[in-house]
């Protein structure tokens, strides 16, 4: 009798036992597939007629704004897509991954360039963890990547040579960086809770702010150069900072969870935000207020851009939509955004 209550018991716990792991695998299946429709970056291109996306299917997406449809995709990277932009001509797609390279396409037909940081350059040269972020330069000449190995590298975009590391002084992952308006300068954003600012000749830290939190995820200049914006994980808000006296100067406060990408508005006076609360807003940064909050995503927004000449934002969500935006103006102002559409990513 008692072998048999073991023996019950036993079939009991095994059962259990089948049944956890069951459970336990198909919620990670079911989260894995959930992530691969996450979109993580997306850029207009320079004329606002296309616009690139990536995420965590590991493809790059070239996208018609006027129909929503997408035209192409580039294929050949084996980890999640970071980082996109377009080259400063619109000719080329590039693209930063978790794989740790950097791939450059031509738009019209697709073909591959060119692959950055693989097994052909030199060790030294070479990033050793996830690439987080690329930017282009200004001239377009140049191509910056970070890294979660807490390395800068610069690059030739015409030819991929390697140019320099930067000396970091970031002390955790670097989650983005960008080029200031003149290409003199690079911000960087990092986990270390800092926005740091590099002289792009030298490679060397100029300044350093270390006024956030938490995370800094995203970091934009204005216009001018003069300020940058930044925001990071577990903050709802975004700070100014005056770059030359690296201070903040004001914050906008109007998010309901974390400010997760910032997009400058050519005006100089008005900033994009995209955040966990699943919303945008259209910010006055001169009155400190938000004009517009734009809502439509069901998760939280991972990435956004404007156009050149500020008419249309495009917005990219874990929820593996992508939206297009009018951005509202009555003379020079801006009064409103309404949605137009969102893209075919199903």
């Amino acid at each position: 009798m008692i072998q048999l209550s073991r023996t019950i018991k036993g079939a009991i716990a095994a059962a259990f036992l089948v049944c956890f792991s069951l459970f336990i695998y198909n919620n990670t299946a079911h989260a894995a597939s959930s992530a691969e429709k996450w979109i993580l970056s997306v850029e207009f291109s320079p004329d606002g007629r296309y616009v690139l996306s990536g995420g965590y299917d590991n493809t790059v997406k070239l996208w018609d704004v006027a129909s929503g449809k997408k035209i192409r995709e580039f294929s050949g990277h084996t980890g999640a897509i970071s980082s996109v932009k377009f080259s400063i001509d619109g000719r080329l797609a590039i693209s930063g991954s978790w794989d740790r390279t950097i791939r450059i396409w031509e738009v019209e037909t697709g073909k591959l360039v060119r692959v950055i940081n693989d097994d052909t350059y030199e060790k030294w040269e070479r990033h050793t963890q996830p690439i987080n972020a690329i930017a282009v330069s200004p001239k377009g000449d140049y191509i910056l990547s970070v890294s979660d190995d807490i390395s800068m590298r610069l690059w030739e975009l015409e030819t991929g040579e390697f140019v320099r590391a930067f000396k970091s002084t970031h002390t955790q992952e670097i989650t983005n960086a960008v080029f200031s308006p003149d290409g003199d300068f690079v911000a960087t954003a990092g986990q270390d809770d800092s926005v740091r600012y590099w002289r792009v000749y030298s490679g060397f830290n100029e300044e350093l702010y270390k006024g956030h939190d938490s995370d800094v995820l995203d970091v934009v200049f204005s216009p001018d150069g003069e300020f940058t914006f930044s925001a990071g994980s577990w903050e709802t808000t975004i700070l100014v900072i005056n770059v030359e006296r690296s201070v903040k100067v004001g914050s906008l406060k109007g998010h309901g969870d974390w400010v997760t990408s910032l997009a400058m508005m050519p005006t100089g006076k008005n900033l994009l935000s995209g955040s966990r609360d699943k919303t945008l807003i259209l910010w006055d940064v001169l009155k400190r207020r938000a004009i517009a909050t734009l809502e439509g995503h069901t998760d939280w927004v991972t990435s956004i851009d404007a156009t050149k000449d500020g008419r249309f934002a495009v917005s990219a969500s874990r929820d593996g939509t992508i939206k297009l935006w009018e951005l509202i103006t009555t003379g020079y102002e801006y009064t409103g955004a309404r949605e137009i559409r969102t893209f075919d990513t199903q």
